[in-house]
């Protein structure tokens, strides 16, 4: 028998399914790399793979937070000037760099730079497959 609180009850998940279905679909739609990680994600990563201190972490963070600033306004202030961009980005990761240097220890240096190395060839080889 079908009252009106079973027919609410069944609108409802319906509802609560189709809900699911959409969120999920939205989640796995989303191109890979989409989302760069977030400056708390990148620690994260910093300590598994690097084993940084909590002390480094503290250091590392403000480092993160501002080279993503930077490099956020170097993409904004040369927008459609190609060769000026690719400079500007180039010395401020060479900053980076440096400032990094100074709070890792030479050995999560070294491994911290070869990463660095591996993910961007990585994303050279996306680039040239989208070609």
């Amino acid at each position: 028998m079908n009252t009106p609180q079973t027919t609410r009850f069944g609108s409802l998940i319906i509802a609560a399914f189709v809900f699911c279905i959409v969120s999920l679909s939205a989640a796995y739609a989303q191109p890979k790399g989409a989302q760069p990680p977030s400056t708390d994600d990148r620690i994260a990563m910093m300590k598994k793979h690097l084993s940084i201190s909590d002390d480094q972490a503290s250091k590392i963070k403000p480092i993160l937070e501002n080279q993503q600033t930077a490099m956020a306004k170097i993409r904004e202030e040369n927008k459609g000037k190609r060769d000026e961009m690719i400079k500007a980005a180039q010395t401020r990761e060479d900053a980076f760099e440096k400032e990094m240097a100074a709070v890792l220890t030479p050995e999560q240096n070294q491994k911290w730079l070869k990463g660095r190395e591996k993910a961007i060839d990585t994303m050279k080889k996306r680039a040239g497959k989208a070609k």
